[in-house]
């Protein structure tokens, strides 16, 4: 069958232990299987990025599927600016997306579609009146305005991960056949249930801070240290090495925690099953309170476990799926009190919808864009 072609251009970095970036990546992956064949095109804009198709693919476990990958040239440096950092950002990002399209209008045949996580890409993608689909994490008043203004096209289409990204992002309803609400899914390459579960494991895997701010570990580590939780084992997964040692360091003396770095998805997976309770942690901002649709309560579901996590309205739209429990932001005691609940709880799917994973969610993006 010859495959459709879908050109991915986005200002993210690659290689990275990131959600955002494992989820382009897996996207990539499943357009590829479901016969789009896909190009991820992306910035070199920092000593780590790198096009390397081989340290692609070790890096992000992917074995026999197949999909171009083109770094292109960065030519400002927003990491470097002391001054007026958010502004050299939007600066280098819209730069850049200008001249990425640019070069990859002259130097590739025209694909059916193109695909970006990137405003700028969209905007001027859409102002060239090409097939592109947006797919919006987060919105800023600058976001808004590009939205707005790229939608006009008929060939343009957006992606919302959930229903507060698409009421702030003022779209009107009269464009209501060029957007869609799809939540995350799963990479069930990796993620699934083995049945292995150990009763009071608790886990947490993911990055010890995100968008510049701490996921609250303290917090929680010093709940841990509670008398009515002495019985429970939390493990701690994220980070290179050098900040799991610091805070391992740190807390060298709660003989119930555990710091653990970065580790693959297959391993990570085994870590998983071998616990009873996951954590859903972040700090309270907008972006955590409204706007998130956490890649790893889709990981943590598909491995059986049940999952606890601060009471924001972003997470009260994950309770359709069971087997998650909130608390209160903040309030310890009401951290622990729902900790022992969770522990008691059995984990069910009667009556639970039905949980997606990527390949499904990619045939749900292609039925949306053909």
């Amino acid at each position: 069958m010859i495959k459709n072609k879908i050109y991915y251009i986005t200002y993210q970095d690659f290689p990275a232990n990131t959600a955002n970036s494992s989820q382009t990546i897996a996207t990539c992956k499943y357009l590829n299987r479901n016969d789009y064949y896909t190009t991820l095109f992306f910035p070199l804009r920092s000593s780590n990025s790198s096009d390397n198709q081989e340290e692609i693919k070790n890096f992000y476990e992917i074995k026999d599927d197949y999909f171009s990958i083109k770094g292109i040239e960065h030519k400002t440096n927003f990491k470097e600016r002391k001054i007026l950092k958010r502004l050299g950002y939007i600066f280098g990002h819209a730069y850049w997306s200008l001249q990425a399209c640019k070069y990859v209008l002259k130097n590739y045949d025209k694909p059916q579609y193109f695909f970006t996580r990137s405003d700028w890409v969209f905007y001027f993608l859409s102002k060239k009146k090409f097939n592109v689909v947006y797919e919006c994490h987060q919105i800023t008043q600058l976001r808004k305005l590009l939205l707005r203004k790229a939608i006009k096209s008929k060939h343009s289409k957006i992606i919302f991960l959930n229903e507060f990204l698409l009421k702030d992002s003022k779209i009107r309803h009269k464009y209501k056949r060029q957007y869609i609400i799809q939540n995350n899914g799963y990479d069930s390459d990796f993620f699934y249930n083995k049945n292995t579960k150990k009763s009071k494991n608790v886990i947490f895997a993911g990055n010890l801070i995100r968008l510049g701010q701490s996921r609250d570990i303290d917090f929680i580590i010093d709940a841990f240290n509670d008398n009515r939780l002495k019985d429970f084992r939390l493990k701690i997964i994220g980070g290179n090495e050098a900040i799991s040692s610091s805070f391992q360091s740190k807390y060298s003396n709660y003989k119930n925690v555990q710091f653990i770095n970065h580790q693959s998805k297959e391993v990570l997976s085994t870590y998983l099953n071998e616990s009873d309770i996951a954590l859903l942690l972040n700090a309270k901002n907008r972006h955590s309170m409204f706007y998130t649709d956490p890649l790893k309560f889709y990981e943590y579901t598909a491995c059986g476990l049940k999952i606890v996590g601060a009471n924001f309205p972003s997470h009260q739209k994950l309770l359709k799926y069971k087997n998650l429990y909130l608390f209160e932001y903040g309030n310890k005691d009401s951290f622990i009190e729902v900790i022992l609940k969770t522990s008691i709880s059995e984990f069910t799917n009667e009556g639970n919808l039905p949980l997606i994973d990527i390949n499904k969610r990619v045939k749900n993006i292609i039925n949306f864009i053909k």
